[in-house]
Parts: structure tokens; C-alpha cells; sequence
């Protein structure tokens, strides 16, 4: 094993230790009422820390049925080629 392997390796685990204790963390608090001015600004309904996009380029993903028509998405993380993506989409669930 080269150094720069063992480098690697090191890294790589660090890495999934730290989403691994982000993962114990996080948690979806509950709301008295999805109608608020304060969760239409700061609501999280659920958080994902590793997903992946297939061939085609999609994601899917499945949320808890929460009140509303329309729900707004922060998408957050790297491309393959190592830019950044920040990018915030708001949906129709009805």
C-alpha cells in the first residue's frame, strides 16, 4: 500500500464517520401546524446525507405526506467532477 493509497483510505473513512454522526444528529421535529409562516420558511420534513443519481441522471426520493400543495426543496452537494450543487426547487404534491 502506497502512502498516498493509505491517504485514501484514511480519508474515505473519516468521511463516512462524519455523515455517520450527522445521520445520529439529525432529527425531523414535529410541527403543531404546517400552516405557519415559520415552517414555510424553515420546515424540514425529511433530510437525505448520501443519495446518488442513476443513469438516466434522476434521484428519487419519498417524503411523509405533509399538508400544502407545494413543497420547497434545497439540493445541496458535489458532482462527479467535484463543483458544487445549490439549488432550490419548489414542487406541486397535489
Amino acid at each position: 500500500m502506497t502512502l498516498n493509497s493509505l491517504f485514501i483510505s484514511v480519508l474515505n473513512y473519516l468521511e463516512s464517520l462524519y455523515i455517520n454522526i450527522l445521520i445520529k444528529w439529525f432529527y425531523v421535529p414535529i410541527y403543531s401546524s404546517y400552516q405557519t409562516r415559520f415552517y414555510e420558511e424553515f420546515g424540514v420534513i425529511e433530510w437525505y446525507p448520501k443519495m446518488s443519481v442513476d443513469n438516466n441522471g434522476n434521484v428519487s426520493f419519498k417524503i411523509s405526506n405533509q399538508e400544502g400543495s407545494n413543497i420547497k426543496i434545497c439540493i445541496e452537494g458535489t458532482a462527479n467532477n467535484g463543483s458544487f450543487i445549490s439549488e432550490i426547487k419548489t414542487i406541486n404534491i397535489k
